[in-house]
């Protein structure tokens, strides 16, 4: 009866704490979702690896708000995987291929991507669909660029749209393309504009 009433009090203050977090649209660097569920107003026996769950998101470019969306960390605030999570950064999702890129950048000694840098697919992801790449991880950090954008606002090339307009010369010329075809044209695309690739040093 009292272990009920303990579980529904914490279900309410966890849901108080979603609503005020996400109302207050709250940033990495500040206190974290986990963090305000396990360790305030008093600690519980939770809250160290509350603390990591939240420093794991904002490493991986994930606020505490989104983090929100997630759910609370309770039953995987220890090292399983859960199904549909990075193994190397079980925090972020397979899918969120910024967010796994971030945190390669920050676990090999690089700062994050800039907000107004874009994530780019090295194996477009069109290809998705393609019998050969059936396998294959698009959203892996190894697949990913950091490149400027249209979001830079004229302060350098858009390297992105440059990179599009190539693909879009390769499909009109192999518009069904093996699989190494079109890596062999992505290693091209790295040689001829790794230059402008991110990957600026703490």
């Amino acid at each position: 009866m009292l272990a009920g009433f303990a579980r529904r009090e914490r279900d309410q203050k966890r849901d108080q704490a979603r609503d005020a977090l996400a109302a207050e649209k709250k940033e990495p660097g500040q206190p974290g979702f986990n963090e305000s569920l396990y360790c305030e107003p008093e600690p519980t026996y939770l809250c160290d690896a509350a603390k990591q769950v939240d420093k794991s998101l904002k490493d991986g470019g994930v606020s505490p708000a989104e983090g929100i969306a997630e759910g609370p960390m309770h039953g995987w605030g220890n090292t399983k995987v859960r199904p549909g999570y990075d193994p190397a950064f079980p925090t972020i999702k397979l899918t969120n291929w910024r967010g796994r890129f971030n945190a390669w950048l920050h676990k090999n000694g690089y700062k994050r991507l800039p907000e107004d840098w874009d994530a780019h697919h090295a194996i477009p992801q069109e290809y998705r669909n393609h019998p050969e790449f059936a396998n294959f991880d698009f959203d892996a950090p190894s697949n990913v660029r950091g490149i400027p954008g249209s979001r830079m606002n004229s302060r350098g090339a858009n390297v992105h749209q440059d990179i599009a307009n190539q693909w879009k010369w390769f499909k009109e010329i192999n518009p069904n393309p093996t699989r190494a075809q079109i890596e062999d044209f992505a290693r091209q695309i790295d040689r001829g504009y790794g230059a402008y690739f991110w990957g600026e040093p703490k």
